[in-house]
C-alpha cells in the first residue's frame, strides 16, 4: 500500500466531522464505519456526537492495520471536537503508530 493510500484512509476516518452541522440532529448519535482497502477490511472508525442546543461535542476513535513499506503498521487515532454554530471551536487529536 502506498503512503498516498494510507493518507487517504486517515482522511476518510475524519469525513464524518465535516458534515456534523447537517447530520447530527439527535441528542446523542453513535456510528461505526468499517475501513476497507483492496477489498479487505483494514480498520474501524467509531464516532459519537453529543448535541446540546447549538453546540456539539464529537468523540472519534479509529484503528487501522495496513501494510506500508513492507511492514504491517497499526495506526490508532482519537479525537474530541467542540463545535458551535457549525464551526469547530476547539479540538484535541492523538495519532499513535507503535509499530
Amino acid at each position: 500500500m502506498s503512503s498516498r493510500t494510507a493518507l487517504l484512509l486517515l482522511v476518510l476516518c475524519t469525513l464524518p466531522l465535516w458534515n456534523i452541522s447537517a447530520g447530527a440532529e439527535a441528542a446523542n448519535e453513535t456510528e461505526t464505519m468499517s475501513i476497507y482497502s483492496g477489498g479487505q477490511r483494514v480498520g474501524t472508525s467509531v464516532y459519537t456526537i453529543k448535541k446540546e442546543g447549538d453546540s456539539s461535542e464529537v468523540f472519534e476513535k479509529s484503528s487501522i492495520r495496513i501494510k506500508l513499506l513492507d511492514k504491517v503498521q497499526d495506526i490508532n487515532t482519537e479525537g474530541t471536537y467542540h463545535l458551535a454554530g457549525g464551526e469547530v471551536k476547539s479540538f484535541e487529536y492523538e495519532f499513535d503508530s507503535p509499530s
